[in-house]
């Protein structure tokens, strides 16, 4: 088998690769150079003849890996025949370069002996010119088959290793498209485990005013890769209607149009979409080709079951669409369940599938019905390898209203008239520019007088360098505090850019008003594994200050909102236009000594 060098440089072969037939490197070894001559004759041209006088050097030669077959004179001074054979085929491991033994002592212990040494085919001297060529070209018929696996091997595993990185890349994008909801409430409880790398199955949650909360759980056709890009187009439409606040049915219409042109025929998604209304205690349900949802009362009884009473989404035009929703209470203490088929066809060994009668048994039980599933579930498969993607959750109506209340903007209530947004998506390439912020530096100047744009530049700068230099490069700020740390920190970051393969970052602004003043909402989110900011935000110190610049510190002393959210990949800000406090601490900073 081939070393990992090997391996890594490896190509695929062109169509030149194969044009000349190969010359093949023959190593003769025989203290005599008589002999070494004789056999160059009787193989005549068509091989490349190396020639050793002795074991050691053959030893040598053959460690070349130039070599593709050996004829080995037994009788030598120093190190024989039997002995430089078993060191070749040693050090070769497992490449397979033949070894004819040549000795003119044919009994058989002769040839237990070469065999046991590693020998793999035998000529008896005095050597004849046919069978000198019968035994290399049947020896050398076995060295191209190895060959010939060996590079088949070699490039099963480059693209294996070239589909596992797109497969990762593929996957860290997916994540990132479907965790933009609020899968972290305490009256949500999820469960999402599919059958292969990426998931044929999906949730999404995303609120969609202060009192109502928009789930979604989907099944699409199929398993793997080619079930879960669908998840792509559908979870850009679902976050951006629910951005807009439009209603459930007008969202399920847009999916039902993205789905039907971006999947090929035959394959749908089924779905249930719910929208929970804590204020008013009700849900609107739309189920399209799942299995039947439950409302659950809080002493554990079965109050309604969200039946499939629509065809899956991607199957019909809009035209033919269906978006007639049912509208059931959502009273104290009850209990939302959805989830996907995988969940009623897990089998045990015997074949037998756990179906909806012991779904409504565990339903039925006290404590929290996703965690009583995973934990029933889990026994029942006994640890036989899953046939299907499964997905489920519980919304709780106890908690739900809070939950909701904290997710909405101190000031979202008295927010009135138009707002104007503008988002970006930047790519790895994006990042690498010298002015990756121009668009957005321009769109605020467009709309903001210069002193609030500046204001503004400032906390969307700070919060995009910090979500690029500590979310997606990981730098550390510490670094900063060494005597030379500046030049340090910019040193590595330049360096880490440099490398970067799939960082992104998105930006969104939006201008909105709240009674006379302005408000501007920046959010930034990236692609990297989450920042810590409590360090920087305990630091208020003004030798802290100075020493790392504006800053977390100073953002934050701009605007009456900064938090974070998504695992720290998530920051968002609000800024109060027109406030004299802002000016004059920003007259503050600047005109300090060090800067």
């Amino acid at each position: 088998m081939a070393s990992s060098s090997h391996l890594s440089s490896w190509r695929p072969p062109t169509e030149e690769a194969g044009a000349e037939q190969r010359r093949w490197r023959v190593l003769v070894v025989d203290d005599e150079r008589i002999n070494r001559s004789i056999f160059a004759r009787l193989m005549g041209p068509r091989y490349d003849v190396l020639e050793a006088e002795d074991g050691q050097s053959a030893v040598t030669l053959a460690a070349t890996g130039d070599v593709d077959l050996i004829i080995m004179d037994l009788n030598m001074p120093g190190l024989d025949g039997l002995e430089a054979t078993r060191r070749i085929k040693h050090q070769a491991g497992e490449n397979f370069v033949p070894v004819v033994i040549v000795t003119a002592d044919a009994d058989p212990e002769t040839l237990s002996r070469g065999i046991d040494a590693g020998g793999d085919d035998f000529l008896v001297k005095p050597v004849s010119r046919v069978v000198l060529d019968a035994k290399l070209k049947a020896n050398l018929r076995l060295r191209e088959m190895f060959l010939e696996v060996q590079r088949q091997r070699d490039e099963l595993s480059y693209f294996r290793e070239h589909a596992r990185k797109d497969y990762a890349v593929a996957q860290r994008v997916f994540e990132n498209i479907l965790s933009r909801g609020t899968l972290s409430l305490p009256s949500l409880i999820y469960k999402t485990a599919p059958m292969e790398s990426f998931n044929g199955d999906l949730i999404m949650v995303t609120p969609i005013s202060d009192s109502v909360l928009r789930v979604f759980v989907g099944d699409f056709t199929g398993h793997g890769l080619s079930a879960a890009v669908g998840a792509l187009p559908v979870a850009d439409t679902f976050y951006a209607t629910a951005a807009r606040h439009l209603s459930l049915e007008t969202t399920l219409r847009e999916i039902n149009v993205k789905v039907r042109r971006a999947l090929p025929l035959g394959m749908f998604l089924s779905g249930c979409m719910v929208d929970v209304d804590a204020q008013a205690g009700r849900l609107v349900c739309w189920n399209g080709g799942l299995p039947m949802g439950y409302l659950m009362d809080e002493g554990r009884a079965i109050k309604a079951r969200l039946a499939s009473r629509h065809v899956p989404l991607g199957i019909l035009t809009n035209a033919e669409f269906d978006d007639t929703c049912e509208v059931l209470p959502f009273d104290r203490g009850d209990r939302l369940f959805l989830y996907s088929d995988g969940v009623i066809e897990t089998a045990n060994v015997s074949g037998e599938l756990f179906g909806r009668h012991r779904l409504e048994a565990v339903l039925a039980e006290k404590g929290s019905s996703a965690e009583n599933l995973q934990e029933a579930l889990t026994k029942f498969h006994a640890g036989l390898p899953q046939t299907d993607d499964v997905t489920y959750c519980e919304i709780k109506e106890q908690g739900l209203a809070a939950d909701l209340a904290s997710l909405t903007r101190p000031l979202a209530q008295e927010i009135a008239g138009d707002s104007l947004t503008y988002e970006v998506n930047f790519d790895t390439p994006d990042l690498k520019t010298a002015d990756p912020l121009l668009s957005l530096r321009r769109f605020l100047e467009g709309e903001l007088d210069e002193r609030n744009a500046s204001l503004a530049t400032t906390v969307l700068s700070e919060l995009f360098l910090n979500s690029v230099d500590h979310g997606v490069l990981r730098l550390d700020s510490r670094l900063k505090d060494d005597p030379d740390g500046f030049f340090r920190f910019f040193e590595m970051r330049e360096a880490a850019l440099s490398r970067l393969v799939d960082g992104t970052v998105r930006v969104r602004l939006n201008i909105s008003r709240f009674g006379r003043r302005r408000i501007l909402n920046v959010q930034v989110e990236d692609s990297g594994f989450g920042f810590a900011p409590r360090r920087v935000m305990e630091e208020k110190d003004e030798m802290s200050l100075a020493r790392h610049g504006r800053g977390l510190t100073l953002v934050k002393a701009f605007c009456s909102r900064l938090a974070w959210s998504n695992g720290g990949r998530t920051v968002e800000a609000d800024m109060l236009l027109d406030t004299p406090q802002a000016g004059d601490l920003v007259h503050r900073f600047e005109s300090g000594p060090d800067r």
